[in-house]
Formats: structure tokens, C-alpha cells, sequence
């Protein structure tokens, strides 16, 4: 019953909205909207019956208890002095429950005999498949989007068309030309500091991605490249799973490793990128030797790979160098090895060096950089710890897991020796401590440690693949004391759970940051910003006040290692409990600390703040959470009172980054559909009285008009705008743009919102017909000056926003050179409509008693391609009937 109780308030809580209100004198208050409490008396009821039928030896109840966690940040006071806690009730929910479901299922488990033995090869195909499948899924929804390619990745692309196409290195006619158009829709300028000896552009950017991958781009283009890099990223998980089974000799270590590694979001994000990490990632695990009595193809690919990573890029030749060194002592006394390995290393470092020389004149790696050095010592203060624990770009940040790989480096380094003679494992911990080293040390020192626009930890995913025999090494070491495993496991599927939300939240959007010093992963995940302020920057911070606040979290996690080691050996489903319990313990004592040194946790937001949406606005549903609560004090409201509670503003100190449109302030509102009252204050410095002009509310990147009103006292004084639906683009413009300083800031408080479950379709585009402004809910439409297209064959969906007082709208339609048929539908309202070519119809829509707008559907039963039919068009769209709207009846 306890854990039917728990289980139940955690899902009840799960459909409930959290956040803080803006619009009251003094600070912010929490606010909450509740499921009805009939849903969750009908819960716990089914719970209790399922649960109740189920033989309890095997329900791990105690971990179906862990989540009680969700009702943590609707309790009174206890999430207003660890506000942490209020990320419980965000998107962030998902991940814990994801980390709760993997305990259920790891306490469920009991130890089997396996009845034959599983073919090594044949697992290592298996995680090869499962890994073509997950980076493939993550590609094909990622690649070819605004995300990627980006960065430097169509720069490298740029010189393989220009390998391809003019047989050279030199650039600057591919950008004249613009090649890069098919996969790059930006204007791109050659990355360049010096030019050539023969007084040519020659990219910045090393050679060995572009000719390595010059013959798939030459088949299949970008995507083909994409496809390639796939390939090879399944091929260097495939070959961590081998090696950690190697090391461990178990399929579950061996797994977790892999997964640890390549399922997580450095890796996975970076897989596909066409950057050179996954190409030299694949190098590093075929150059690392693991024995010595290898055969002679395999040191000579050994060497082959190690010669390969410095074309890749100069910042792998020191990691190369350590690389050689090792192979160098694992070959000792064998001289065809010490051959396979020197000679095609040697004579590739040569070609390299004189590649420089030939190109600009100058024997050095920094020649493409005028001859100075992008690295600087000091800089490696910021950029070694960065690159683990920096909230933007450090790899914890995404892959939490990853703690495990320090753990494991000092187990493997202090395993029991065979007398006087090293162990395996202790050669092998040094051995990849000095090849990751290496490169830590060479990328944290440069300028742009981060990388640069790319996705979090790519300067370090070469060596990334080997750390997952440590971690390997580590879960193999826990296996007879399961609370470890237990802890484990929280930190996997967590990393797991962010990877996830990463891929399919916010469009990919969540990998862009933009080095604010505030992860958006941390923002999306947070309710009042409290996530951003207490981890680690060493972008915006000072690197002793970045380190100091990492310090904490590093103390919080060995705390909580020490607290889960001193557990006793108990079931699984005790273990897991007490793994939940440790990690939620250390995650509220670091940032109650960090509160108090750092100032890490500031207090609710105070009215005023800029705050441009509300994702309690965006999912307001009164019918599906009638129960509204208000904290500070606590009370029961109506939900319906919450909306008036907000206040979006608009400062005049806002940012004067450049946006699509002319906005005021350059600030823009994402707004639910419902009602607003917009408040234009007066700057108290603003002399006399208003200027002449106007203010317009607009829609749309393309900025289209939606309201315009005079700019005088009364009219801007509680002026109140309807939105008929919900709209990711509202901005506000004034004419002239001039009389912005006399006002500081815009303040809109939303009245009344629509239930998010009657809300019209949401918003792809609009446009404005004369005095009515058309929506459009999907891409079956092409709008013009006069009117819009249909799409062929396919159904479009409008909302059509007529005068208040017209009853509804007439539109007038024909089918082009073609004859055609139309159906219309709007509500209950459906009518048929025949074209006969050049011949238009007008057709009478009413609008819905009681509604500001006109939802139609516009269904085309043929079309035509004009190309087609006009020989001087060269139109290939494929038209349905043209739409103009003639008036409001």
C-alpha cells in the first residue's frame, strides 16, 4: 500500500504544473496546478490492485517508492529553501523517472546460469547493430537540420568539394560559388588568417577529414558523409565493448562501459558531426596497443593510425607522440613491430611538416595561423577542469557516468601485483591516464578550449572511447556489493536520460549553446533558474570561483561514493533506495552550500526580471487541473486566477543583438492563445507628453502586423489584445522607432488563457490580407502579396481572423489552367466546390458563433505543376486552388 501511495502521488504530481509568479510587489511566489483528486484516488486504487495481485518477493517496492521524490517541490517551504528541488517539476521529471524505472527493472533481475556460452564476436555485432541504430536514429533526426552542419563543419566539406571538383587545397572559389549551398543555407566565408606562398586561400582547417571522406562525398554528399561517420562511430563502440570485455571478462562491464561511453551525449552528438574526432577516436583505439605479442598487421595498423592522427588535426601530434612511445614498449626486442610502427609514423610526420612548408613557406603546425600559437599555459587553467566540469561544454555535465572513469583509473592503478612484476591493469590505467592526459593538456590550452559551435566535449572525444575500460573496470569491481551497483546505475541511466531529452527536446535545440556561461540544457531543465546559477562556469567565471563551485560538487560525489560504500550488502531493492536517497541527500546539502559561499541560489525571480514565456501559461488546461495552489501563504485558489498572477516584460536595457525583424528592444514574447493586457510604461525622464506614433503587435519571424495602436496615454494605458492562438513569435514594434526612448519597458499580463486541450493547431506562418490576418497550421499553403496557393493534393489547415463585427468572410477561389475540385470544411460547416479553369467562385464562410476566428480546412482533391502547363514558368510546385480573401461579411 506504501508503495502503491508513492507511486501514485509521484504520477499525480507528474501531470501537475509548477512555477514561479512575476507580476505581485516584493518576490516571486510558487504556484501549482493540480490534477483533480479523484485521478489520484483512482491511481492509488489501481496501483494497490496491481501490486496487490503480484507475488511481493518480487516487486522491488522500496525502489517503486523512490518515487515519492515528485511531490517534493509542491510541499509548503521545503522547496523555497532548496530551490533544487523545484527542477523535480519540470521536464526534468522524465530523467528521474527513467533513473526509477532502470532500478525496477535492475531489482527485479536475479542472478542466471547461463546455459551456453555467448560467441564474443557475436555480442560485438550485436553492439555494433544496437549502436548503427542509436547514432542512426540521433543522425537522422539531427543531420540536415539548422544544428547540423554547422560550426566548422561545412569548412570541411568546402575543401573536400574542392578536392573533387578543382583537384586543390585552395578555397576561395568554392565560396565564390557558393558549392556549399546544397547542405549549407548561410552565406559562409573561408576560415583563413594567411595566405598561401603563391598568394592563395588555403582554409585554417586540417586536410585529413576532406580526403579522407572525398570519395563518399563524392557518391552521396553531405548525407553520404553522415552515413560514413556513422559507420565508423558503431565501428569504435564496437571495439570498446571488445575491449572492456577483454579487460573484465564480463558482458555486463563490458556493456555498461560501452554504454557509459558512446550511448551518452558527448559522444553520441559528436558522432556524426563531420568534425575530425570520430576518424581519429577510430585511430586511437586501433593504435592503443593492448598486447605485445600482436601479429605484424596488426602493428602495422598500429602504425598506419598513428600516422594518420596528425593530418587530422595538430592537436593530436603530442597525444600521437605518447601513443608511439607506448607502442615503442609493448614492441621492445621485436624489431619488425619497432619497423611497422616507426617508419610509416616517421615518414607521415614528415610529409606533414613539409605539407606546411610547401603551402606557406613556414615548417610549423602554426602556419595556417600566420605563424602564431592559438595556445597559451595559463589558459589550461580554464580549459583542463573546463572540459570536465564546465556546465556548457564540460563532459559531466552530460554524461554524469563519466565520474566512474576516476574511480576506475586508481582501482586498475592499485590492482594486486604478481610480486615484483606490474600488473596488467595497473600499465594500462597509466598508460591511458598519459594518452588522455596529452591531449587534455594540448586542447585545454587553447584559446577556444570548448571547440568552438559544437556539441559539449569535442576537443576530448578521440580519447573519450578509451575511457570506457576504466569505467568498465569500475562496475565489474562492484559486482558483489550491490548498493555500488546501485549508484552506478543512477549515474547511467541519468546520463542515459539526458541524452534523451537532448535528441528530442526543443528541435536539438538544447546542444546550441552560445558561451553565456548558462548551459541551455540547465535552463530548459530549471523552474526559476536555480540550475545554471549553482554549477560551474569556466566561461563567465574567474577559473578559482568556477573551480570553487566544481570543488563543492566534487566533494558532494565523494561523499555520496562514501556514504554507498559504507551500506551493507542488502537486496537490490534496498540498494537502490539507499543509492536514490544518498544521491538526492549530496545533490540538496552541495547547493544549500552553494547558496551560502557562491550566492549560487538566488532567490525567486522579483517582478521586473525579463522573462518572455511561462511554461505554466504554455500548458494551462483549468479543465484537466481544476486545483489551483498559491505559496506564501498557502492556499487553495481557483486555476483560473493564476494567469493574471504573471507579468512578461519587456526592458528597454534589453540586448541589442540583431533579430529577424525590427522588434522593440529586440525582445520577443512567446504567448498560449487567450487574452492580454499590455502595459507601455513611460520612462519617469520622458518629458511632456507621449510622442506621436504608433505601437504594433507583430507575428511571425516576417514580422506581420496583428494590432496597431496610437501612442498616446489613454490608449497605451491597459490596452487589451486578444491572440486567437498560440503563437512562438510575438514582438512589438514602434513607428518611429525613435520614440522607444521614452519608455522603459513593456509589460503584458496575461487575462485569461485557453485550455491548452481547445487551442486551434499551433502556428507555422502567417500573413496579412488587408485588414485580416490569416494562420497558417501547417506547410500545405504558399502565401503570396494577394492571396495563397494550395498544395496539391493535400489538405490545408488556416485560421482566418475576420473584423469583430463580420460574420464571416468571403473567399474567392480558382484552380488555374486545370479544372478542380475543393472541399471545405469549418466546424460543422462543410461545402464542395467545382473550378472550372480560369473561371474563380466566391464562396461565402461563416464564422463560429462565439469565436474570434475562422478554423478552415481546405482540402485539394488535384493540382498542377506550372512548369507544366507554361512553358516560360519554371514553377515546380505542385498547386492545388489559389485563395484570396475578398472581404469581411
Amino acid at each position: 500500500m506504501i508503495a502503491s501511495v508513492a507511486v501514485g502521488l509521484g504520477l499525480w504530481c507528474s501531470g501537475a504544473v509548477l512555477d514561479l509568479t512575476t507580476a505581485g510587489p516584493g518576490p516571486a511566489i510558487r504556484v501549482a496546478m493540480l490534477p483533480p483528486w479523484w485521478a489520484l484516488a483512482a491511481g492509488v486504487v489501481m496501483l494497490a490492485a496491481v501490486l496487490g495481485g503480484l507475488k511481493h518477493r518480487d516487486l522491488p517496492l522500496r525502489t517503486l517508492a523512490c518515487s515519492v521524490v515528485f511531490t517534493l517541490p509542491y510541499l509548503p517551504w521545503l522547496p523555497d529553501v532548496f530551490p533544487v528541488l523545484r527542477s523535480l517539476a519540470g521536464p526534468g521529471r522524465g530523467i528521474v523517472w527513467l533513473v526509477i524505472a532502470g532500478l525496477v527493472v535492475w531489482s527485479t533481475q536475479r542472478p542466471r546460469v547461463a546455459s551456453h556460452k555467448i560467441s564474443t564476436r557475436a555480442s560485438a555485432a550485436a553492439v555494433f547493430l544496437a549502436s548503427l541504430l542509436v547514432i542512426g536514429v540521433a543522425a537522422s533526426r539531427l543531420a540536415g537540420t539548422a544544428l547540423f552542419p554547422g560550426g566548422d563543419e561545412p569548412h570541411y566539406l568546402v575543401i573536400t568539394q574542392s578536392l573533387l571538383k578543382d583537384h586543390d587545397l585552395k578555397i576561395e572559389n568554392n565560396h565564390i560559388h557558393e558549392d556549399y549551398a546544397p547542405y549549407f543555407h548561410m552565406p559562409l566565408q573561408p576560415h583563413y588568417l594567411t595566405r598561401g606562398i603563391d598568394h592563395e586561400i588555403y582554409s585554417v582547417h586540417p586536410i585529413g577529414l576532406p580526403v579522407l571522406v572525398a570519395p563518399v562525398f563524392a557518391i552521396a554528399g553531405y548525407p553520404g558523409v553522415v552515413a560514413f561517420l556513422v559507420l565508423l562511430s558503431a565501428a569504435v563502440a564496437a571495439l570498446v565493448w571488445w575491449r572492456a570485455f577483454d579487460l573484465t571478462r564480463s558482458y555486463g562491464a563490458a556493456s555498461f562501459g560501452w554504454a557509459a561511453t558512446c550511448l551518452t551525449a558527448p559522444f553520441l552528438f559528436n558522432s556524426f558531426a563531420v568534425y575530425p574526432e570520430i576518424a581519429a577516436a577510430a585511430c586511437v583505439m586501433v593504435a592503443f596497443p593492448w598486447r605485445s605479442d600482436a601479429r605484424s598487421g596488426t602493428w602495422l595498423a598500429r602504425g598506419l593510425a598513428l600516422a594518420a592522427l596528425p593530418w587530422l588535426s595538430s592537436k593530436y601530434a603530442a597525444m600521437a607522440v605518447v601513443l608511439v612511445a607506448i607502442a615503442l614498449w609493448h614492441a621492445r626486442g621485436r624489431a619488425r613491430a619497432l619497423l611497422l610502427v616507426l617508419f610509416p609514423f616517421g615518414i607521415s610526420l614528415a610529409g606533414w611538416i613539409w605539407f606546411f612548408y610547401a603551402v606557406w613557406g613556414v615548417a610549423s603546425p602554426a602556419a595556417p595561423y600566420g605563424g602564431e600559437s592559438n595556445m597559451r599555459p595559463g589558459t589550461l587553467l580554464a580549459g583542463g577542469p573546463g572540459l570536465w566540469l564546465d556546465q556548457e561544454y564540460g563532459l559531466l555535465a552530460y554524461a554524469p557516468v563519466l565520474l566512474l572513469v576516476f574511480p576506475g583509473l586508481i582501482g586498475m592503478w592499485r590492482a594486486p601485483q604478481e610480486g615484483a612484476k606490474t600488473s596488467e591493469e595497473r600499465r594500462l590505467a597509466t598508460q591511458l591516464g598519459l594518452v588522455f592526459g596529452a591531449l587534455l593538456a594540448t586542447v585545454g590550452s587553447f584559446h577556444i578550449w570548448w571547440g568552438g559551435s559544437a556539441s559539449p566535449g569535442r576537443p576530448v572525444i578521440a580519447v573519450l572511447p578509451l575511457l570506457g575500460l576504466p569505467v568498465a573496470w569500475q562496475f565489474h569491481d562492484a559486482a558483489a556489493h550491490r548498493p555500488r551497483r546501485a549508484g552506478q546505475l543512477v549515474l547511467l541511466f541519468g546520463s542515459l536520460g539526458i541524452s534523451l531529452a537532448l535528441l528530442f527536446a526543443e528541435q536539438g535545440l538544447l546542444l546550441a549553446n552560445d558561451r553565456s556561461g548558462s548551459a541551455r540544457l540547465l535552463d530548459w531543465l530549471s523552474i526559476g533558474g536555480e540550475l545554471p546559477k549553482i554549477f560551474p562556469s569556466f566561461i563567465a567565471d574567474p577559473p578559482v570561483i568556477a573551480m570553487g563551485r566544481a570543488s563543492l560538487w566534487i566533494a558532494a560525489a565523494a561523499g555520496a561514493a562514501w556514504a554507498i560504500r559504507r551500506q551493507s550488502r542488502s537486496s537490490a531493492d534496498r540498494a537502490a533506495l539507499g543509492s536514490m536517497a544518498v544521491t538526492l541527500s549530496a545533490v540538496l546539502l552541495a547547493s544549500a552550500i552553494l547558496s551560502i559561499v557562491f550566492g549560487g541560489i538566488a532567490r525567486p525571480r522579483p517582478e521586473g526580471t525579463m522573462r518572455s514565456s511561462s511554461a505554466m501559461l504554455d500548458s494551462f488546461d483549468a479543465s484537466r487541473r481544476p486545483i489551483g495552489v498559491a505559496y506564501d501563504p498557502l492556499r487553495r485558489i481557483d486555476s483560473r486566477e493564476i494567469p493574471p498572477r504573471f507579468r512578461l516584460v519587456a526592458p528597454s536595457d534589453r540586448s541589442t543583438q540583431a533579430q529577424p525583424s525590427s522588434l522593440l528592444w529586440n525582445t520577443r514574447f512567446a504567448l498560449p492563445a487567450g487574452t492580454y493586457r499590455i502595459d507601455l510604461q513611460r520612462s519617469p525622464s520622458a518629458p511632456g507628453q507621449p510622442p506621436a506614433g504608433s505601437l504594433a503587435l507583430t507575428i511571425g519571424r516576417g514580422g506581420v502586423p496583428l494590432n496597431t495602436w496610437p501612442l498616446d496615454q489613454a490608449s497605451l494605458n491597459h490596452v487589451v489584445v486578444e491572440l486567437p492562438i498560440d503563437l512562438d513569435f510575438v514582438g512589438f514594434r514602434l513607428n518611429p522607432e525613435s520614440a522607444a526612448s521614452s519608455f522603459e519597458e513593456l509589460h503584458l499580463t496575461p487575462l485569461q488563457i485557453i485550455d491548452a486541450s481547445r487551442r486551434p493547431q499551433p502556428l507555422v506562418q502567417a500573413a496579412s490580407f488587408g485588414d485580416m490576418v490569416v494562420f497558417f497550421h501547417d506547410r500545405n499553403a504558399f502565401p503570396e502579396s494577394a492571396g495563397f496557393w494550395t498544395k496539391g493534393s493535400a489538405s490545408a489547415t488556416l485560421s482566418i481572423r475576420p473584423p469583430r463585427e463580420a460574420r464571416g468572410v468571403t473567399l474567392r477561389m480558382h484552380g488555374g489552367p486545370v479544372r478542380h475540385h475543393a472541399r471545405l470544411h469549418s466546424g460543422g460547416w462543410d461545402h464542395d466546390v467545382y473550378l472550372e479553369p480560369g473561371m474563380p467562385q466566391d464562396v461565402a464562410v461563416p464564422r463560429p458563433e462565439g469565436s474570434s476566428v475562422i478554423l478552415l480546412r481546405i482540402d485539394a482533391t488535384s493540382g498542377f505543376v506550372p512548369a507544366s502547363v507554361d512553358r516560360t514558368s519554371t514553377d515546380q510546385r505542385f498547386l492545388g486552388c489559389w485563395v484570396e480573401i475578398v472581404d469581411g461579411r
